[in-house]
C-alpha cells in the first residue's frame, strides 16, 4: 500500500494534518450514480464523522485524505491510476456491484487498496474506510454508532435496526434498501434507483423484486402501506422514507 504522509514531498502540507479531533478528514467519491453516492456519503458522514465530497476531476485541486471510486463507472481505472501514481499517492477504495473477479483484480493492479462489493452494510463501508485511514495516517477516528430517522434507528455497530422498542432482524438486502431510503429521507426514490444502488445496473433483477423486499421490510418494521409510519409508496414513482 502506498499511502501519502503529511509533510512528505508532493503530499499534504503539515498545516492540514489528519487531526482526530478536527473535522478536516476529507473523502471524495467518484461516481455518476446519485443513489450510490448518497448512500456512501450518509454512511461516512453519520458513522465516521468524515467530510464527504463528490469528485468531478480525476485528481482534485484540494487533495482528499481518501478516495472511493465506482468501479462500474466510466473512467474508473483511469481515476484509480491517477490517484495511485500521483507524487503523494492517495489511499483508494474501489466500489463495485459485480461479483466478477477480473474487475476486482484490475482495480488492485491499478492502485486500489481495497474493494467493497455493494450492497454492503453501512458498518462495513464505514469500518473499511476508517481502517484504511488509520493504516495510512495513524489516527484514531471517532465512530457514531447509529443513524436515526424518527424512532427508526439503524445500529451500524451491531448491523441491527431498532423500530421503537422492537428489534426486527433484516436481511442484508432489506437493510441496504432501508439505508438507501434513509439516505434520502423525505424524498422519493424510484424503484430503478433502488435497483441500481442495491444490485447494480448490470446485475439488476426484475423491477418487482424491489416491491417484494419492501413488503417484507414493512412487515418486519410493523409498517403498513395504508397508513405508513416509515415507508410510504409514491404512486407510479417509487418509495419514500417518511421524514420525522
Amino acid at each position: 500500500m502506498r499511502c501519502r504522509h503529511d509533510g512528505a514531498a508532493g503530499g499534504r502540507p503539515n498545516g492540514d494534518q489528519l487531526d482526530p479531533a478536527a473535522g478536516n478528514r476529507r473523502v471524495t467519491i467518484h461516481s455518476h450514480d446519485d443513489a450510490l453516492v448518497r448512500s456512501i456519503a450518509e454512511a461516512l458522514r453519520d458513522q465516521a464523522q468524515l467530510t464527504v465530497e463528490r469528485g468531478v476531476q480525476r485528481h482534485d485541486a484540494v487533495a482528499p485524505h481518501l478516495v472511493l471510486v465506482d468501479l462500474d463507472g466510466i473512467h474508473s481505472i483511469e481515476t484509480l491510476r491517477a490517484y495511485s501514481q500521483a507524487a503523494g499517492p492517495t489511499p483508494t477504495i474501489a466500489v463495485t456491484r459485480s461479483g466478477d473477479l477480473q474487475p476486482r483484480l484490475a482495480a488492485f493492479a491499478n492502485g486500489a487498496d481495497d474493494v467493497i462489493t455493494v450492497p454492503a452494510a453501512p458498518a462495513e463501508i464505514a469500518a473499511r474506510t476508517r481502517a484504511l485511514l488509520r493504516r495510512c495516517y495513524g489516527a484514531r477516528l471517532s465512530f457514531v454508532p447509529a443513524v436515526k430517522v424518527g424512532d427508526l434507528e439503524i445500529d451500524v455497530m451491531e448491523n441491527r435496526v431498532r423500530c421503537g422498542a422492537a428489534v426486527p432482524e433484516l436481511t442484508n438486502t432489506e437493510q441496504a434498501i432501508l439505508f438507501v431510503l434513509a439516505s434520502n429521507a423525505g424524498h422519493t426514490v424510484s424503484r430503478e434507483a433502488i435497483r441500481r444502488s442495491v444490485w447494480g445496473a448490470a446485475d439488476a433483477p426484475p423491477s418487482n423484486i424491489v416491491d417484494r423486499h419492501v413488503r417484507s421490510l414493512r412487515s418486519k418494521l410493523g409498517d403498513s402501506w395504508r397508513a405508513p409510519r416509515y415507508i410510504a409508496t409514491v404512486r407510479q414513482a417509487g418509495y419514500r422514507l417518511v421524514a420525522a
